[in-house]
């Protein structure tokens, strides 16, 4: 149970804290992975990994599946996992103005991303049903 100054938190309160620790674990798989494909962190990496080869490999595959299983989350409408979209479909539900303006204008924001969105929706799929090209 999630509580806010000792009370049960509510469901905005709710899905913000889930969205915003998402967030903060994919941010944090992004930075990490970036650093350990550097080229100026690589004598670093090298160093940690030399001896190692699996475990780089494993490392950046699993930040790899992280990122992409992560991402895809956070804007997933098809599941019942918590994203964008159903605190969006929350929000809306409220029928505040102000918010609704809100949600429309960062909706419009998302769009451009749609196609990155749906690629990493395929890649996301066939990491959890099978491996093929």
């Amino acid at each position: 149970m999630l509580e806010v100054y000792g009370k049960e938190a509510d469901e905005m309160q709710y899905y913000l804290f889930h969205i915003f620790m998402d967030c903060r674990e994919i941010l944090n798989c992004i930075i990490q992975y970036r650093f350990l494909i550097s080229e100026e962190n690589w004598n670093k990496v090298d160093k940690i990994y030399d001896g190692f080869d699996n475990l780089l490999v494993a490392t950046l595959s699993s930040m790899h599946y992280e990122i992409v299983v992560g991402t895809i989350k956070l804007v997933d409408t098809h599941r019942n996992s918590i994203s964008i979209n159903k605190l969006f479909e929350y929000c809306w539900k409220l029928g505040n103005e102000d918010l609704k303006q809100i949600i429309k204008k960062y909706r419009k924001l998302l769009k451009p991303y749609n196609k990155l969105l749906d690629n990493l929706q395929e890649i996301r799929n066939k990491i959890y049903a099978h491996s093929d090209f």
